[in-house]
């Protein structure tokens, strides 16, 4: 059984998570959508000097990137 203090502890951190939320969620798809655009710009890079002459960037690639 848990004790009054934490309870309170947990209602403390339930809050603070909550009022953090949207920050939190916003953040991950900024950094999600400047990774893509770091991945893009690397593969872009090395397709037009020749190191990766086979890559290509195409809308499976992109929904792959995109899961996982």
């Amino acid at each position: 059984m848990l004790s009054l203090h934490a309870v309170g502890h947990f209602q403390n951190a339930k809050s603070w998570w909550e009022q953090r939320r949207l920050r939190y969620k916003i953040g991950l798809v900024v950094a999600g959508l400047l990774a893509f655009v770091c991945y893009v710009g690397v593969v872009d890079r090395d397709i037009s000097t020749g190191t990766m002459p086979g890559a290509e960037i195409t809308l499976f690639t992109t929904a792959f990137q995109a899961i996982g």
